[in-house]
């Protein structure tokens, strides 16, 4: 794994996993101020937390981190001067999200225990 950072309350914090989560916080105090600058944070955050879930061997936490690198980059690109953008998903986009949906879940179902995904908890 990683080299250990610290320890806090009998839990060994990897220098990984501190910088992913200072890195998440940056990205909170910057969209808390509405600030677009905020979405490389966020995208940086997700892939250092892609690598540390990968290392820890939680493969669906790792690849749900994609999801959250292509919202940011969504985000980036979707955030205007002033602020959030508003437009309505065109029934074109609404059939790209659901190939995109089933070709994930497709991609990463075998990456689940015994290829078996719970629907319901």
């Amino acid at each position: 794994m990683s080299t250990i950072f610290f320890t806090a309350w009998g839990y060994e914090v990897s220098i990984l996993e501190f910088s992913a989560a200072l890195t998440s916080f940056i990205g909170v105090g910057l969209g808390i101020t509405a600030k677009r600058i905020t979405w490389p944070w966020w995208a940086l955050s997700s892939a250092l937390y892609a690598i540390f879930f990968y290392q820890a061997d939680l493969f669906a936490s790792a690849a749900l981190q994609i999801v959250f690198i292509v919202a940011a980059i969504w985000g980036w690109f979707g955030w205007g001067p002033q602020g959030a953008i508003p437009s309505a998903l065109s029934t074109k986009h609404r059939g790209y999200w659901a190939i995109g949906l089933v070709l994930s879940f497709l991609a990463l179902t075998p990456l689940l225990p015994h290829g078996q995904m719970p629907l319901f908890f």
